[in-house]
């Protein structure tokens, strides 16, 4: 839970304050028990709160998990106005002709991402509001994720007692936080690595380009360590913190962590290298 502020859309963000709990109630991003997953966005917002001196009544919800997908469309529309000129209705119609996709009834569009207008034939066009033409295409991104899985997170949230404004794609999000425009228009690879769930999403020409989720994550390597060293889930998530290492030849052989064993107390001495391996 994190609580922010802007002095204008689109401008920097100021964080004021920050809360967070285990995400008991969730498996790989979807709502598995609601009971537990209301209690954990009490608790992570009660400690926001406290930090950020402030109520909050509604939430922008990040929304993960594999039922996510993502894929292209198109739209075209002819310029309505009588001179020609591109106007912002122009630009909404020819995005909401865009999501004219097949889509299972089981599904819901989330984010609909303009990449690039056309205008009379000349392509590339980032903003076309303004400019004049006949006929208008867009080129866009459209996210769609399982009904069923958003409604339970949004009907979380209600459990929690706040209104949501709206609902972002975790991956999204976390491209406008830690990317900047230079290298979304240069084009950019994010992978977010969750618990339960990888986010890859690819940028460039300054926007999203395709989004993927994968069905693995840190939890994966905690449980292969437990099981590979014959320890607990905590121990293991504990030595994946403090000794963990992508690259397990700079490890100098004598160095050494010491692992407790499961079912008792015996702890072992075991070469950092072969934690890292």
């Amino acid at each position: 839970m994190v609580i922010a502020e802007s002095d204008e859309p689109g401008g920097p963000v100021t964080i004021l304050g920050v809360g967070e709990s285990p995400s008991e109630g969730l498996r790989k991003g979807v709502v598995v028990n609601l009971e537990k997953t209301i209690s954990s966005i009490q608790a992570a917002t009660v400690m926001a709160e406290r930090m950020a001196g402030q109520r909050i009544e509604s939430v922008v919800v990040s929304l993960g998990g594999t039922h996510l997908w993502s894929q292209n469309s198109t739209g075209v529309v002819a310029v309505a106005h009588p001179d020609h000129e591109i106007g912002e209705d122009d630009v909404h119609r020819v995005v909401e002709a865009s999501r004219a996709i097949s889509v299972a009834s089981d599904r819901q569009v989330v984010h609909v991402i303009p990449r690039a207008y056309t205008v009379d034939g000349q392509d590339g066009v980032r903003d076309a509001v303004g400019m004049t033409g006949h006929r208008l295409e867009v080129e866009t991104n459209i996210i769609t994720g399982a009904q069923t899985a958003i409604q339970n997170v949004i009907k979380c949230v209600h459990g929690a007692g706040f209104d949501v404004e709206d609902v972002v794609c975790v991956g999204l999000a976390g491209g406008e936080g830690v990317l900047t425009s230079q290298e979304m228009e240069l084009g950019v690879c994010l992978v977010e690595i969750g618990a339960g769930t990888t986010n890859v999403v690819v940028f460039n020409d300054g926007s999203a380009r395709h989004l993927a989720v994968l069905p693995v994550g840190g939890n994966h390597v905690t449980s292969d360590i437990a099981i590979g060293l014959r320890t607990t889930l905590d121990e293991a998530e504990n030595l994946k913190l403090n000794y963990g290492h992508a690259l397990p030849d700079v490890i100098d052989h004598a160095e050494k962590v010491e692992v407790r064993q499961v079912g008792g107390d015996r702890i072992q001495a075991l070469p950092r290298r072969f934690l890292a391996e």
